[in-house]
């Protein structure tokens, strides 16, 4: 464990990793819907061969299943977004820590791994933010396909 007495950056990359944590639990919550969405697609097509069968309420028939798709659709663009804004912000984290930190003056030689240490954990969040918002996009995406069928 880095002591952020030797290196007042830890708090960044022990900061990144819970955040991480919370982003990679949240976007997840979004797979059970979107797959029941893409499983339940024939069933919502044939409510929509017989339309006057069909009610006009906002939580039943074809209209519901549109409004649940459109919901679920502005959770996930929202999701891309905060994911986006988390890496631009944790990019330029790391180009401040990069640039400012200088182990050889603020690091006792019996911890100067430790500078290297946090910067690869940053680097790593950056990476691992990077592949949440890929996933998240993926997402946004299949739920776009849904509502254009």
């Amino acid at each position: 464990m880095i002591n952020a007495k030797h290196n007042p950056y830890a708090i960044y990359d022990a900061l990144l990793r819970v955040l991480i944590w919370e982003y990679d639990k949240a976007l997840w919550l979004f797979r059970k819907p979107v797959r029941k969405i893409e499983t339940e697609r024939v069933d919502f097509i044939k409510k929509i061969k017989a339309p006057p069968n069909q009610k006009l309420a906002v939580d039943d028939g074809v209209l519901g299943s549109y409004i649940k798709m459109h919901e679920l659709s502005r959770h996930a663009i929202h999701m891309s977004e905060t994911l986006q804004a988390a890496m631009k912000t944790v990019e330029s984290t790391l180009d401040y820590v990069d640039s400012h930190f200088r182990p050889e003056e603020t690091v006792p030689k019996e911890t100067a791994i430790c500078p290297m240490n946090v910067i690869a954990g940053i680097r790593f969040s950056a990476d691992f933010l990077g592949n949440l918002k890929l996933r998240s996009d993926a997402f946004v995406d299949r739920i776009h396909n849904e509502v254009q069928l």
